[in-house]
């Protein structure tokens, strides 16, 4: 499909305060014509289930962290704890499920979060920056703006970015 053309001036107006992000570059490797109705136009769109499931996902990890940090010695919450920030955070947003994808989500969550837990714990660093926001920052002559999920600092001048994915991530 192709967009109908619109004035030049239109689009620039539109254009002007615009800030490129990781997932509107995604959005655009993906689709260009998304991308311009996402983005430029700003149309409203539907989370999709998997999208959904990855919120959850994303705010159980973001609050598992907060916790850990709040602790004097820094010490991680239970498996427990981290399921139960899952299932607090995806009943949040039962609204947009399915009753059947809601329970088989609900399920995979436990059983991923459970693995993960008990398999990668020990390599979790401590010193880590939650939910860092990019600003003010160009890349040739392109704004960029965005959230980093999370930075774990390797050393005093060495860091190493962490975006949380749920679905199959794209080695590219």
């Amino acid at each position: 499909p192709r967009l109908a053309t619109l004035p030049k001036d239109y689009v620039n107006a539109l254009l002007e305060s615009f800030r490129l992000s990781v997932s509107s570059m995604n959005t655009y490797l993906r689709c260009p014509l998304s991308f311009f109705y996402e983005y430029v136009l700003q149309a409203p769109t539907l989370m999709s289930e998997a999208a959904t499931y990855g919120e959850a996902m994303h705010r159980a990890w973001q609050r598992f962290f907060e916790h850990m940090l709040s602790r004097k010695n820094k010490a991680f919450p239970s498996e427990k704890r981290l399921i139960d920030y899952f299932e607090e955070e995806l009943k949040n947003l039962r609204h947009q499920l399915s009753d059947g994808e809601f329970r088989r989500r609900l399920e995979m969550g436990r059983k991923s979060l459970s693995h993960y837990f008990r398999n990668e714990l020990s390599n979790w660093k401590k010193e880590v920056r939650l939910e860092f926001n990019i600003k003010n920052c160009e890349i040739e002559g392109v704004p960029v703006t965005g959230t980093i999920d999370k930075l774990v600092f390797l050393s005093n001048i060495e860091a190493k970015i962490v975006d949380n994915k749920t679905g199959k991530a794209d080695p590219k």
